[in-house]
């Protein structure tokens, strides 16, 4: 019996550092706007305006797809619309009925557990640590290998992997951060990386608004040069002001 406790001391202090970490993610969100308590009056009045727009009903299918309509989701798509009712494109609450309809039409998302994922595929795109690993700031931390990433893999493949990663990631943290490790790789190698795989994370920026913490890539030289130089036509500017590059890696 005292064998197996000393040998649960490593995993019980890895939960209660997970835990804390969480808690410190939810303080320092909050502080930033994220969370309902730190908003401006006009803010307030603009939540308020859109959950005044979301009928009963919608919310119900929202609540069986997994996506309970809460004000942190709220606030988040309106960050995302710089606190207007409106994206470029549709208003906020189009966007959160077009989120709702692909979550219940996703097998991946309302099924997860018939999902597969391919070895390949994991080992380009995953969670490589156990127990996970939280940033500072709490967020869940998953790791983009570019010189692991398998040729003539379909958008569709890619997008239901991405998605069953951070679905994952998201039911034990609110907000995921990526490591992208460029290195080793040539400039031929990363575009294909890119191209392969832009398409998939542009829908995960479509349906995960306001999930996505901040991204580090690794590496330098002209292949990520020329890379973020495609990438980035993909991203709007909130997106590209998350991305910093670590050269020294």
């Amino acid at each position: 019996k005292l064998k197996r406790s000393v040998r649960g001391i490593p995993s019980s202090v890895s939960k209660l550092r997970f835990r804390f970490a969480r808690i410190v993610a939810s303080y320092w969100y909050s502080k930033k706007g994220v969370g309902g308590n730190s908003l401006t009056k006009r803010q307030r009045q603009v939540l308020e305006t859109l959950k005044a727009q979301v009928k009963p009903e919608m919310a119900r299918r929202a609540a069986k797809c997994g996506m309970v309509l809460e004000d942190d989701v709220f606030v988040r798509y309106l960050r995302a619309a710089n606190w207007r009712l409106e994206f470029p494109d549709r208003p906020v609450v189009e966007a959160l009925e077009h989120t709702i309809q692909w979550r219940s039409s996703t097998p991946v998302v309302s099924r997860p557990q018939s999902i597969n994922p391919r070895r390949d595929l994991l080992e380009a795109f995953h969670t490589p640590w156990r127990p996970p690993i939280l940033t500072a700031r709490g967020e869940y931390l998953l790791a983009f290998h570019c010189a692991k990433t398998p040729k003539k893999v379909s958008v569709n493949l890619w997008s239901d992997h991405l998605v069953h990663t951070v679905e994952s990631a998201l039911r034990q943290c609110d907000y995921v951060s990526v490591v992208v490790d460029g290195r080793g790789c040539s400039p031929r190698r990363l575009l294909e990386a890119a191209k392969t795989v832009a398409p998939a994370f542009n829908e995960l920026r479509t349906h995960y608004c306001g999930r996505l913490g901040r991204v580090y890539v690794l590496g330098s030289g002209k292949g990520v040069l020329a890379t973020w130089w495609f990438v980035k036509k993909f991203l709007d500017e909130r997106t590209r002001d998350k991305i910093f590059f670590v050269h020294d890696a």
